[in-house]
């Protein structure tokens, strides 16, 4: 496939480089506008593509390449990596995610299809989906001024969408509490150079509707320079890797969507007998170990903070290979989160990376086991575990994978397979899962209350991982049958507004149920006999 601009700019401002300038060098440029411009005329001449007031700006008709109608709808980017655009929707799916978003009120054409993806008008002006590698980014172009509104995509997925605080759409794997390699990143508008235009504070939001996520992004475009467009980019990435050869440093970029309180684990291999370390505060070793002078392994683990850094950076003395990954889970016990390790373990001469086991103290234990190898090896996990990682360079190489441990005990050893026979090291860790149930008080809505009001919290925490989300019940008074009154929500502060017409008058109690990031639960106490009263009096 051919490659194509870069077009999401690094930082989110209005004085963002052109897009032309923030590609990578290896990237094919055109050497002048007009050589663009005449491009797109010819493929509008010869295919009848929508540009103009009916199509994507130009960085986009760049993009696109050329005019295909034969072009895939499916592509398969990558080993166990699909991408797929349907008539109403575009999908993203790997081995352990599915995401795909539905984008709500847009009316649509038929789908012009070109090298790198499709295009067609919608009443808003026109809709793009580039397919990138391993990322689908939609475009919707917006020629016509909206005010202020709420954008919405539905998002179909057996995964929890998560609002990082780097504003990023993590999906959570609630069965193993780590953050899959499917995200959507932060929320961007452009203008039609390509330039980062995002009104301050924009952000997304994932909402829950009568079972069904949602994606929301609510601005005003009254300020914006028309056309902008609007890009929702779903991503396969979310461990991340990292190489080098020659070098004293390994730079890993952080895993996409993490928020506070979430487990970040980092591998390194590294060659020669060496001491390696991560740069940045937080970071505590687990395990380090070298073999006959061939190579050095090394694991560390943090708690992520409210403000991450954009990468995270391994260190040794000497010039050196190496290979490293990062690695996010959620729900964890933040405090005190490593159970318990195995020192590293090294054979010659040997396909067969073993990771000595560990006996675990807590339920459901989080084990990551690390294989690394003195070559440029890939591997095959132990069967039943997930490989999270897998990075290689000249004479290095590493690979991580992870289990959940249901009942405390034993996990042992376990062998991954390199394909090419060296020098190994491996070695497992456990983390312990949160445990403890979050708290909540519900504010009391009054008595009596009439017409639609807000029912809320005056607070919700919680010590380990975090708050997921608070529901919100009420229930007639005394009888303890309780109804949801809306979806949970998922944005603090916590509150839902309630159409007290919607029941019949009377006493009702009140209750907020919270929900950590484990799966743990507190309910409130119970606000009783409030009542409802939505009767005129009789003139009687």
């Amino acid at each position: 496939m051919a490659n194509f601009p870069e077009l999401r700019p690094g930082e989110r401002s209005a004085e963002a480089e052109s897009l032309a300038d923030l590609r990578n060098p290896s990237h094919v440029r055109f050497a002048a506008f007009a050589a663009i411009a005449a491009a797109i005329f010819l493929a509008v001449m010869q295919f009848g593509a929508p540009t103009g007031s009916d199509g994507p700006p130009a960085f986009l008709s760049e993009a696109l390449g050329a005019a295909d109608s034969q072009a895939p709808l499916v592509r398969h980017p990558e080993e166990g990596v699909e991408l797929a655009i349907t008539d109403a929707s575009f999908r993203i799916r790997s081995d352990n995610a599915s995401v795909t978003l539905e984008t709500q009120g847009a009316a649509a054409g038929d789908w012009h299809r070109f090298e790198n993806g499709v295009s067609r008008p919608i009443a808003e002006g026109a809709e793009t989906i580039l397919v990138d590698g391993p990322t689908l980014e939609q475009f919707l172009t917006v020629r016509k001024r909206q005010g202020l509104r709420t954008w919405q995509w539905r998002i179909d997925t057996e995964q929890v969408p998560r609002v990082g605080d780097d504003g990023a759409v993590a999906f959570l794997d609630t069965k193993l509490h780590r953050l899959t390699d499917v995200s959507i990143a932060p929320a961007a508008i452009l203008d039609d150079k390509g330039k980062d235009v995002s009104p301050k504070g924009l952000r997304w939001e994932v909402v829950q509707r009568s079972g069904s996520w949602w994606l929301t992004l609510r601005f005003d475009d009254a300020g914006l320079p028309l056309p902008y467009v609007i890009d929702p980019a779903v991503t396969h990435r979310n461990t991340q890797t990292g190489s080098a050869t020659g070098a004293t440093s390994v730079s890993v970029t952080k895993p996409t969507g993490v928020q506070a309180n979430d487990l970040l684990v980092a591998h390194v291999m590294v060659t020669g007998n060496v001491t390696a370390s991560i740069a940045g505060s937080g970071w505590t070793a687990v395990q380090s170990g070298s073999a006959a002078n061939a190579a050095t392994q090394a694991s560390f683990y943090k708690i992520a903070g409210g403000s991450e850094p954009a990468s995270y950076s391994f260190t040794w003395t000497g010039s050196q290979a190496a290979a490293a990954t990062v690695t996010a889970y959620y729900g964890v016990k933040s405090s005190g989160a490593l159970d318990v390790s195995s020192t590293v373990a090294s054979t010659n001469n040997t396909t067969t990376v073993t990771a000595n086991g560990v006996t675990t103290t807590a339920n459901d234990d989080i084990v990551l086991a690390f294989f690394g190898s003195a070559s440029n090896s890939s591997y095959t996990p132990p069967g039943g575990w997930n490989e999270r990682g897998d990075v290689n360079t000249t004479g290095i190489s590493g690979s991580t994978a992870d289990e959940i441990k249901v009942t405390a005990g034993g996990t042992g050893n376990v062998s991954a397979t390199s394909t090419v026979s060296a020098r190994v090291y491996g070695h497992q860790a456990a983390f312990k899962v949160d445990n403890v149930n979050p708290s909540v008080t519900m504010t009391d809505p009054g008595s009596p209350v009439t017409g639609t009001i807000t029912l809320q919290t005056s607070a919700a925490s919680d010590t380990d991982s975090y708050v997921a989300s608070v529901q919100f019940q009420r229930s007639p008074a005394g009888a303890g049958t309780w109804t949801n009154v809306g979806s949970a929500d998922t944005t603090s502060p916590y509150s839902v507004s309630f159409d007290t017409t919607t029941v019949t008058d009377g006493l009702y109690d009140f209750q907020a149920i919270a929900t950590d990031g484990a799966g743990n639960q507190a309910t409130s106490a119970t606000i009783s006999n409030r009542r409802i009263d939505n009767t005129a009096p009789s003139s009687t």
